[in-house]
């Protein structure tokens, strides 16, 4: 598996990192957690990190702690938030380190996009299917993650982030890296007609034209949700050179991830990272 994903290596059984140097400066680690090596039992075997699934709090703090010790960064430091399938961001400033990595309760409400310029902070968003995005703008030291399910997909978060970068952090958007992570792929997400309005309407809201779906028949079709948040961080401003795309697919992956698709809903979930020390 490591040696088929040119972004993502396995750096430990418990996490994926980013691997390539050239995306982020060197003081920014990114990475995506694996299923293993936890302590949680049944259909969350093991190492699930979301506490809203059911399962049991005390193995999930265990499992955050056991991920935080594999990437070297005390759970303390690391910032979960309340994910809406929406198209919140929140910026996360010093005072909010520790933010829902304790239990649900303490995380930031209703918000699927975080970003900081502060060293030392985790941002830590959690997955089954919905794909990662990663964003680095090196000049201004800024670092940020988005969940992109399909609703936050066609509410264009990945777009809003770089467009909040540039209004509120004064960021030209040739200086942003964006990684698109670990997520279901078009082969493995077959949705209704319903989703395809909406995937439609936005599309034709921003004169998009290309397609990022296949129809099988009048209400079967392939979605590509990697494919559908690329051509939004195209048309945000974002060079192909800037986008870069990992081809794990969570759902074909069982062995090392979790995917609310294949399991009916009753799943564990992954954790995707990132964070900068300089």
């Amino acid at each position: 598996m490591a040696d088929l994903c040119p972004l993502f290596k396995l750096r430990h059984e418990r996490t994926f990192v980013i691997e390539k140097p050239a995306l982020f400066t060197d003081g920014v680690q990114a990475g995506f957690s694996t299923r293993k090596g936890g302590a949680s039992n049944g259909e969350y075997e093991s190492l699930n990190l979301g506490y809203h699934v059911n399962d049991n709090p005390e193995h999930v703090t265990r499992n955050r702690h056991s991920l935080a010790s594999a990437v070297g960064i005390p759970l303390e430091q690391w910032v979960f938030s309340e994910q809406t399938h929406r198209d919140q961001i929140v910026k996360v400033p010093h005072i909010l380190k520790g933010s829902g990595a304790r239990s649900q309760a303490g995380a930031i409400r209703d918000t699927d996009g975080l970003y900081t310029k502060e060293n030392g902070i985790v941002l830590a968003l959690l997955y089954a299917d919905c794909i990662p995005i990663y964003f680095s703008a090196p000049e201004k030291h800024l670092i940020g993650i988005a969940h992109a399910g399909w609703k936050g997909t066609v509410l264009n978060i990945a777009g809003k982030m770089v467009k909040l970068w540039e209004d509120a952090e004064g960021v030209d958007r040739s200086e942003i890296q964006a990684v698109i992570g670990p997520g279901i792929s078009k082969a493995q997400y077959e949705v209704d007609e319903r989703i395809i309005k909406s995937v439609d309407e936005t599309l034709n809201e921003l004169a998009i034209e290309e397609v990022p779906y296949q129809k099988l028949d009048p209400d079967r079709f392939l979605l590509d949700l990697k494919k559908l948040n690329v051509l939004l961080l195209r048309n945000a401003g974002l060079h192909d050179s800037q986008i870069h795309v990992s081809p794990i697919c969570v759902n074909r992956e069982q062995e090392h991830f979790f995917s609310h698709r294949r399991t009916t809903g009753q799943t564990g979930r992954m954790a995707g990272w990132i964070t900068q020390s300089n």
